[in-house]
């Protein structure tokens, strides 16, 4: 008989270096506990610590005033009438003054960009969980799809032997027992397609585990009491302040205004200050300089534009990550709360009179009083509850996990 649920404990699948060694007691069993540090190994995740990074130096880009420049001329002078002839050099120093206020911004922005690519990185991290643990609830259901359906066809030999003996003594036609070994063989088929199917989801979960999972190694999964979820409306207001692709288009808007401020202050000339020597035939001259851009060909307009315009795509983004949250985080909540109804149902009633009623109808079969019409439609009652009942615990967790992943990893 089917236990009444699946406990809340949701082990998170992650990859790569993983050696037989790291599974502890159990040379095949694996649990989340033996390879969660791996999640971080995982491609995505490096290649969200490589934009962090990218992020990051771009701060230090920012950082960087602009260097000064040192002109050096060195050349031959001769004076106008021929007498008189040596080498001149010249040394020039200049600094660039850039308007402060972009500097700052600029800066600013930079920082906005970092806090950006660190929450992409969060959600990143949270759609490969959601994968990884969806994979590891496709195996631990296929492991008990793989356990009932070997039930069965334990079940069923042993009543093609009770038919068969049955016929011998002229019990029943022996068409009986013909008819029960059709379903067997039925059966047969069935369980070897469920092993095929688990040996893939196996071998899916070891190539993003790096190969090193033992041969016919098992998951490990408590079955208990189904999840239970807050109303939506509870739901979305902690999705629309907390979620990290919510709050990563929230420092791109930081970021952009920023960048607005910085291309305004562009509008000031450049500006450079510097000093000068230069020694000639009969002279040494020296003294300061200031240069000045001027500004005849634009006002900075383009970059103020183009500045405006990725503010407004910031705004848009946030507005339109916000709207899909919200419509995802409604539809998601209606399919767990069902999905996770129906399997309650089906473990606490209906799979529990199947149970009983194939029982029922398979002793009362043993000793001749049902037909073997009788015991078939009880059997298959039985097999497909059992299908369903399994089938309505996966959709259960899958569809909480889809929940999971749009209140940014946690709902309790």
């Amino acid at each position: 008989m089917y236990k009444e649920g699946i406990t809340a404990v949701i082990a998170v699948l992650a990859m790569f270096t993983l050696s037989p060694a790291a599974f502890g007691q159990s040379d095949n069993l694996l649990r989340w506990s033996d390879i969660e540090s791996a999640i971080d190994k995982h491609p995505a995740m490096k290649l969200a610590e490589d934009q962090a990074a990218q992020a990051e130096a771009e701060i230090g880009v920012s950082d960087q005033y602009p260097n000064p420049e040192v002109g050096i001329s060195l050349g031959q002078g001769r004076s106008i009438d021929g007498s008189d002839e040596a080498l001149i050099w010249g040394i020039e120093l200049q600094i660039p003054i850039d308007a402060p206020g972009a500097y700052l911004n600029d800066t600013e922005a930079a920082r906005a960009g970092l806090q950006a690519a660190k929450f992409d990185a969060v959600a990143r991290r949270l759609e490969v969980v959601r994968k990884l643990k969806g994979l590891f609830f496709r195996i631990a259901i296929g492991q008990e799809q793989l356990r009932v359906q070997q039930e069965n066809v334990s079940q069923l030999e042993r009543l093609v032997e009770v038919a068969q003996m049955r016929v011998e003594k002229g019990e029943a036609r022996p068409m009986e027992a013909a008819r029960l070994e059709i379903v067997l063989e039925a059966q047969r088929v069935d369980l070897t397609t469920l092993e095929k199917t688990l040996e893939s989801l196996r071998e899916n979960l070891n190539v993003w585990l790096g190969g090193n999972l033992p041969l016919g190694y098992v998951v490990s999964f408590d079955w208990g009491k189904l999840p239970r979820i807050p109303d939506s409306d509870v739901l979305l207001g902690r999705v629309l302040s907390n979620h990290p692709v919510v709050q990563a288009a929230s420092q791109r808007i930081l970021a952009s205004k920023a960048t607005v401020r910085a291309e305004r202050h562009r509008l000031l000339p450049t500006m450079n200050l510097g000093g000068f020597y230069d020694r000639e035939l009969d002279a040494h001259n020296y003294g300061g300089m200031l240069s000045i851009e001027l500004p005849l060909w634009n006002w900075n307009q383009g970059g103020i534009a183009k500045a405006k315009a990725m503010e407004s795509a910031a705004l848009h983004e946030r507005e339109l990550a916000e709207k899909e949250l919200q419509a995802d985080l409604a539809e998601a909540h209606a399919v767990a709360f069902q999905a996770i109804e129906r399997a309650r149902r089906y473990a606490e009633i209906i799979t529990p009179q199947a149970h009983q009623t194939a029982e029922t109808v398979e002793a009362m079969y043993r000793v001749g009083e049902a037909g073997i019409m009788d015991l078939l439609d009880a059997r298959r009652t039985l097999t497909e509850t059992e299908t369903k009942t399994l089938a309505a615990f996966e959709g259960a967790w899958l569809s909480y996990l889809d929940l999971i992943t749009l209140t940014g990893g946690e709902i309790e």
